[in-house]
């Protein structure tokens, strides 16, 4: 099924890295007994902040919409989401 992703990233300044990313896809449900079919949209913008070389910190807005042939199946979400990362470049 289509699959459409565009995105961007760049350096905002030293310890911070903006991003944004749109993406559409749909799925078909073949081996479902309801035919159901999804189209789902989502846009998110985040940044990245790098505290060293071994610590940064990750936060990312996001707004969903899945619209389904099952109208149980069809939402509007916006989510908050974070993530921190170390990297003990141990190997």
């Amino acid at each position: 099924k289509p699959l459409i992703n565009f995105g961007h990233s760049r350096p905002l300044s030293e310890k911070w890295i903006g991003y944004a990313k749109i993406e559409y896809f749909e799925q078909d449900f073949i081996d479902a007994s309801s035919g159901r079919k999804d189209k789902n949209i989502s846009a998110s913008l985040g940044g990245n902040y790098l505290w060293n070389d071994k610590n940064a910190v990750s936060l990312t807005l996001t707004y969903m919409n899945n619209d389904s042939s099952l109208s149980f199946f069809s939402y509007d979400k916006i989510s908050v989401t974070t993530l921190w990362s170390f990297n003990s470049a141990f190997f």
